[in-house]
């Protein structure tokens, strides 16, 4: 299938895609929308950035045109950040094809009592985290009059691998047993990018009674679905001068992995990095210096981290004065509030900077079309992880090119070849020369000293540090009790 007309989608819906230069169907749209709008159960799987939000959006906004009502539709997700990003391309196409269109988003990190303003008014489509739900359903039990979701049409778990973890069973199980009508009375679909054990043993589970088993398109082999032009390479990077590589890398990564630089725009300039006076011999070390700022060739990386703590500090002394060129960076962690969380991705998505430090939390689904490179910091140790941090370039909505660099330590070997084989491939060497390198590691470690001292004097992580003793305390308590 060609085109969207030929899927059985209404023409009003089509002009809405047209308007975001949305003009024909990704392999999993094609698949998936015709059985979505037959009123089957699906479940999708296909690589990141191959258009699955748009693939279950599309077949409930057509349902909602014909029978508008409130909770509608349910789509939970596992990160905040995916919920806010769904919430903005649900509204862009529901806004211009459903009359009236209304959608909340209900996550952690944000005030409980104006999200439940908003679910009083009685919203179209839901965007959640299960927790958060469970916590306004439980709040508002009770209430005369009050919202539910006993006449939702569509249960969506988008990131569906993750949804079906152990961490997510408590809420899921609640939501699902108490609130949400019985399967015979729903549709419920699935989309993931890596195909897991557990969600393919929803496929194989015997239906209720009036239901048929849920469709399955796979798109790509199975369980591994990576984006068709991502180039993966690898470097091998002694661990006590880590940072320095990373800065090398960044300033010559056009060079070093064959990317093309990005354009250069009036947002790019009006942010430039600041000049500062340096050594001869460091000045000497970046090409063309007299004519062009290395960091305006920088690409849109993103920058991935294991811990909270190790992103805030790259962050920092990416962007410290004692750098021959500054790196301007966002941070996204778990440490941060949802407002400085939003304001991050924000930032980067606006190009005023280029490169993202994050933790897992932005491994998952967000839509960051202009992403080129992917840097693993940090090894991942499960399969799946790699598979999302790295699917954030070589995305459909930009130009298809990205390249992922996974910097090697000592203890990294065993785990980057256990990759390999579950891909049935192997990475590329990316070779830095050390005595071209170890040029940068006086500024470099200064930076990363500078960043270290300003963590400790504003006593990074210490609330988290706190609430977690104070958990599991209680935790303790009760298991005595």
């Amino acid at each position: 299938m060609s085109n969207f007309d030929s899927l059985g989608i209404h023409p009003s819906l089509i002009a809405a895609l047209n308007s975001l230069s949305i003009r024909s169907p990704t392999e999993i749209q094609s698949k998936t929308i015709p059985d979505i709008l037959n009123g089957r159960d699906c479940i999708g799987s296909s690589h990141t950035g191959s258009g699955k939000t748009i693939a279950f959006a599309i077949p409930i906004l057509q349902a909602l045109a014909k029978d508008p009502s409130s909770s509608f539709a349910l789509i939970l997700t596992p990160t905040r950040e995916l919920a806010f990003q769904i919430s903005s391309q649900l509204k862009a196409l529901g806004s211009l094809a459903v009359p009236g269109f209304s959608s909340c988003v209900v996550v952690g990190g944000m005030e409980m009592t104006n999200q439940a303003l908003e679910l009083n008014k009685r919203p179209h489509i839901i965007i959640a985290t299960p927790g958060r739900l469970v916590d306004h359903l439980k709040s508002a039990a009770g209430e005369v009059g009050r919202w539910d979701l006993s006449r939702c049409k569509f249960l969506v778990l988008d990131e569906a691998d993750r949804m079906l973890t152990p961490t997510f069973a408590g809420p899921l199980a609640y939501l699902i047993n108490h609130h949400l009508p019985p399967p015979a009375r729903r549709q419920t679909l699935l989309f993931t990018a890596t195909l897991t054990e557990p969600v393919l043993a929803l496929a194989e589970k015997t239906p209720p009674p009036g239901k048929l088993k849920p469709v399955v398109h796979l798109c790509g082999p199975r369980g591994i679905n990576l984006p068709p032009r991502l180039r993966q390479m690898y470097s091998f990077v002694p661990s006590q001068v880590k940072e320095t590589y990373l800065y090398y890398l960044l300033l010559n990564v056009c060079r070093l992995t064959g990317l093309s630089p990005p354009p250069v725009t009036k947002s790019s300039k009006k942010h430039s990095s600041k000049r500062v006076k340096y050594s001869n011999r460091a000045k000497r070390l970046i090409s063309e210096a007299d004519e062009k700022d290395p960091v305006e060739e920088i690409p849109q990386t993103i920058i991935f981290v294991t811990k909270p703590r190790t992103a805030e500090m790259l962050r920092r002394a990416l962007d410290s004065d004692f750098l021959p060129y500054r790196i301007p960076s966002s941070a996204l962690h778990s440490n941060l509030s949802q407002m400085e969380r939003l304001k991050a991705i924000e930032e980067f998505e606006e190009r005023r900077v280029r490169v993202l430090v994050s933790t897992d939390l932005g491994s998952r689904g967000l839509d960051l079309k202009q992403v080129r490179l992917v840097i693993n910091w940090d090894i991942p140790l499960d399969f799946n992880e790699y598979v999302h941090r790295v699917g954030r370039t070589a995305r459909g909505g930009g130009d298809g090119e990205g390249v992922s660099v996974s910097m090697v330590g000592e203890n990294d070997v065993e785990c980057v070849l256990k990759i390999e084989e579950k891909m049935n491939k192997k990475m590329e060497e990316l070779v830095m020369k050390e005595e071209v390198v170890l040029d940068y590691l006086n500024p470099v470690s200064k930076a990363k000293r500078e960043a270290y001292l300003e963590l400790e004097e504003i006593k990074f992580g210490e609330r988290q540090r706190v609430n977690r003793l104070k958990h599991l305390a209680l935790d303790t308590k009760r298991k005595a009790e």
